[in-house]
């Protein structure tokens, strides 16, 4: 008899119940899945345009002009920077003592270097033959082509037109 009473009291406890309404699996119906989720849909766009922005910034940087003057006292610094921007310049390595360089710069296609001669100031134009000589407020200009390139001489003192040519050349060269 235990075996039979042992029955019911499984049969009662352990029968069907109704699950926690918790428990049950959404309607397939009603359950909807979003792919890619709302926020992420633009972010490879976004992506690209900001690696696109930071390629122009560099390229921009990169392209952007140098600086068109230059403040200097050494005749071999202002060479390698004319030259560096297509002036070639044959500025002496040791220019004479009373010739003190002060600067160098470049106006679209036309270099000037700026120099003194007794504190006295003289400008050395270098630019294409094709264009008109420097409108200067200096009395002495001296102009002579070489290398495809017109270098003009302007100075105030007739006596500093002999000296100034010595910033290029030496002694017996000078015309």
């Amino acid at each position: 008899m235990a075996a039979f009473e042992l029955e019911q009291v499984l049969n009662k406890h352990l029968g069907r119940v109704t699950a926690p309404e918790g428990l049950h699996p959404p309607q397939p119906s009603t359950q909807v899945i979003q792919w890619p989720k709302p926020g992420y849909r633009f972010q490879p766009v976004l992506a690209g345009v900001a690696a696109a922005a930071a390629v122009v910034v560099l390229f921009a940087l990169w392209l952007r002009p140098r600086p068109a003057e230059l403040r200097s006292t050494d005749p071999a610094q202002i060479a390698a920077w004319l030259k560096s921007r297509s002036f070639d310049v044959p500025i002496r390595q040791t220019p004479p003592s009373s010739i003190r360089l002060s600067s160098a710069h470049i106006k679209g296609s036309v270099a000037e270097v700026d120099y003194s001669i007794a504190g006295r100031n003289v400008v050395l134009t270098v630019s294409p033959p094709s264009l008109e000589p420097p409108s200067t407020a200096y009395h002495i200009v001296r102009s002579h082509l070489v290398r495809g390139q017109l270098f003009t001489l302007s100075c105030a003192f007739p006596q500093d037109a002999r000296t100034a040519c010595l910033l290029c050349h030496a002694g017996p060269e000078v015309n």
